[in-house]
């Protein structure tokens, strides 16, 4: 896993037009960060947190299992119980999480997690599907999002919130800990 980046790292990542080259160094110069900045600094960065999930999530610095940690942490922690406040009584998309912590745990195979989830809830915000590395960004955004619009909680909150737990994936043994 990589610990620091550079302009050129970003650039290769494909930002989106609002991170033109020039915007991207003048955040390096403003932020005195030289040639190469770490991830752990990339943290203290003040940008959007759905800038912040684009830019940390993704298997240069996370681990495929810590992605799918993440997403599983948003969708449970944040997602679910919101759904669950409209449809308490629909205990599938519960169902599919618990069973997709299986498979995260190694304790499932992928065959038995589809078979158990095409019986329960068709996406589960794409937790139960092969994780590709931008789903944590887009579960991370959506649970931010929902809570927001919400009126639940702040951005600011939120994000704060949910890059804790980033941190905390990181810091877990590089990526491997158990944190579910």
């Amino acid at each position: 896993m990589k610990k620091q980046v550079s302009i050129k790292d970003i650039l290769d990542f494909k930002p989106c037009v609002a991170y033109p080259e020039k915007k991207i160094k003048e955040i390096f110069q403003r932020e005195n960060w030289g040639e190469y900045v770490t991830v752990e600094e990339l943290f203290k960065l003040k940008i959007s947190s759905l800038d912040f999930f684009w830019l940390i999530l993704r298997p240069e610095f996370i681990s495929e299992k810590g992605l799918e940690l993440i997403s599983l942490w948003c969708i449970e922690t944040i997602i679910l119980p919101m759904y669950e406040e409209f449809f308490p009584n629909n205990k599938n998309p519960r169902e599919a999480v618990e069973t997709k912590k299986l498979h995260v745990k190694g304790e499932i195979t992928i065959e038995q997690l589809n078979s158990t989830c095409y019986y329960t809830w068709s996406d589960a915000w794409r937790s139960t599907k092969p994780h590709r590395a931008s789903d944590a960004a887009v579960d991370a955004d959506t649970a931010a999002t929902m809570v927001v619009s919400s009126g639940k909680m702040d951005e600011e909150t939120i994000g704060t919130k949910i890059k804790q737990y980033i941190q905390d994936v990181i810091n877990s043994n590089e990526n491997e800990g158990e944190i579910i």
